[in-house]
């Protein structure tokens, strides 16, 4: 929440709860835990977008090097973060972009 309009809730709060400063503490100690919450909430939410996107291109464009090789001639699955940042350099490539 921005200076501004967190000031000008304490205006209103000192404004409504003047005659309980507790009361209206509490209010503002509760929507900044409450906005500390929605920032998490966007993060994981940024994070499953591009889970997503992944998946998505992944579906759309098959096996697009992101295999690996094993070692003994063949392939192996690559998982957690070894496939995001594999398939991460198959959309980069695929744009034209370097990562």
């Amino acid at each position: 929440m921005t200076d501004n309009i967190r000031s000008k809730i304490a205006a209103w709060v000192d404004s409504e709860y003047g005659s309980c400063p507790v009361a209206g503490t509490q209010l503002l100690a509760f929507i900044d835990s409450q906005q500390s919450k929605i920032a998490t909430l966007k993060a994981e939410r940024d994070a499953a977008m591009k889970d997503a996107e992944r998946y998505r291109w992944l579906r759309n464009h098959g096996d697009s090097g992101c295999t690996g090789k094993d070692g003994y001639g063949g392939q192996e699955l690559l998982i957690d973060e070894r496939l995001d940042a594999a398939i991460d350099a198959a959309i980069a490539k695929a744009e034209g972009r370097k990562e």
